[in-house]
């Protein structure tokens, strides 16, 4: 089975005060992720400060400070109330996904480059959650027996699509860049730790509804898949050209090629950490959790007639292990048995594969403006299949002090408007600091209309 976890895994506060306008722009470890090719020109040393570093970005698709505002106390069905709100409005923000939520946390371990070589370490934590969409329908709109046709759920089957997920990985990256006379060439070669993975199986699991003029049925499967400890590899290849003479320079890449994490399977992490992690989990390790329930025909005379509520509605929930020869079995049948030592079938988390292109010019000792197009090859989480356009603009006239702005669409998001600036610290014997720091706003240009945020911050030495 592969599931996937997709979201835009590298940021950094410099990438994101310009929008994401950065393929041709990034340098020294900041090439990792976006372009490695940036590498063939490096003639400096660089080392990120991790305490001073991190980036986070938390996105949702229905609510905003005017939303939350506008629904708060609201009056949902009289049209003459002094505060209504159209509940078709709810819906139209969902565009038939549910309530979704998504967090994503990068923390830099260890970065460091110098001259065509680097070496990345980031802890990466990504989660997707949510309400499913036939949820919602039900929870704001009941079931409807209308004469209407376009509005009665009389034979309507309702269907919960469950996306939960969360993914821990820390990611090892050494990348070299290649110089021609008039291009450079890039690459980089990943390991995926796996940590943990927890997230509803979609092969598997379902959840119906079935409305009839007289009864309801259904019935449910949910399985919850968790695991600890896991492993994989992943590669990016770039292309890049040399600034030319107007300020010019171009460039693409392909991002996590191949990458997958596989679980299940011995590996360090499961060795050294298995223990520790499974503490803060909810099951052991190796197990699951399957939830399963019945709706046999279900109508008022039902409910009447003194039937329980158990009867009427079945339901069953265990934990399970997942043999490769038997599939599920119960986890409190094998009570004997250590169960990390037990052959189990393992699965896959396919990580995220980006492909990017853009353009900068530098307008020397003034500033820079760049602009990016790129695509993920899945959506979900913060990856998406559709293409995203980003332009930004870096200005560095001033002493010490840069300012940077960005803007972008497409993608997921309708729009995005992004700040950063950064305060130069030197130079001093032939050495600077930089602290950089880069705020923006999620399907909006307002903060009141934004519907999350992304924060980066980040201290790098460059000698």
């Amino acid at each position: 089975m592969i599931v996937f976890c997709n979201a835009q895994t590298k940021t950094n506060p410099r990438m994101l005060g310009m929008g994401g306008a950065y393929s041709t722009v990034a340098t020294g470890y900041s090439t990792i992720g976006i372009n490695p090719a940036n590498l063939a020109f490096n003639k400096s040393l660089q080392f990120g400060i991790p305490l001073f570093s991190n980036n986070l970005s938390f996105v949702n698709n229905i609510f905003s400070i005017e939303t939350y505002n506008q629904i708060n106390g609201a009056n949902l069905e009289d049209l003459n109330s002094d505060k209504y709100y159209e509940k078709n409005d709810i819906f139209r923000l969902t565009k038939q996904q549910g309530l979704r939520f998504n967090l994503y946390n990068q923390m830099p371990i260890m970065n460091i480059s110098k001259d065509i070589f680097a070496f990345n370490s980031d802890f990466i934590l990504i989660s997707n959650f949510g309400v499913p969409e036939a949820a919602l329908d039900l929870l704001f709109n009941g079931i409807s027996a209308s004469a209407d046709t376009n509005v009665s759920d009389i034979g309507k089957d309702f269907v919960f699509d469950f996306k939960e997920d969360i993914l821990a990985v820390n990611e090892f990256s050494f990348s070299m860049g290649i110089p021609y006379e008039n291009f450079g060439l890039g690459v980089s070669i990943k390991y995926l730790q796996g940590l943990f993975y927890l997230g509803i199986d979609y092969d598997s699991s379902y959840a119906t509804l079935k409305v009839d003029s007289t009864e309801v049925s259904g019935s449910g499967r949910i399985l919850l898949r968790q695991a600890i400890g896991g492993g994989g590899v992943g590669f990016d290849i770039g292309f890049i050209t040399k600034r030319n003479e107007t300020g010019w320079k171009f460039g693409f890449s392909f991002i996590n090629l191949m990458s997958k994490i596989h679980w299940n399977k011995p590996n360090i992490t499961r060795n050294l950490l298995g223990e520790t992690i499974e503490s803060y989990m909810p099951y052991r390790q190796n197990e699951y959790f399957l939830f399963q329930y019945e709706i046999d025909d279900v109508s008022a005379e039902s409910f009447f007639g003194g039937g329980s509520l158990s009867e009427l509605f079945k339901t069953t929930s265990y934990t399970v292990v997942e043999d490769p020869d038997s599939g599920l079995i119960r986890a409190d049948t094998l009570a004997n048995i250590n169960l990390k030592e037990r052959n189990l079938k393992d699965f896959t988390t396919q990580y995220p594969t980006f492909f990017r292109i853009g353009a900068s010019k530098l307008f020397e000792g003034q500033a820079l403006i760049a602009m990016d197009v790129y695509t993920g090859f899945s959506d979900s989480y913060n990856s998406y299949s559709n293409w995203k356009f980003s332009l930004g603009t870096e200005i560095f006239r001033f002493k010490n002090v840069i300012y940077r702005l960005g803007y972008s669409f497409g993608g997921n998001n309708s729009s995005d408007l992004s700040y950063g600036m950064g305060y130069v610290i030197g130079p001093f014997f032939g050495q600077k600091l930089h602290l950089d720091l880069a705020l923006a706003f999620k399907n909006s240009i307002l903060i009141n209309q934004a519907q999350g945020l992304d924060f980066s911050i980040g201290m790098t030495w460059f000698k």
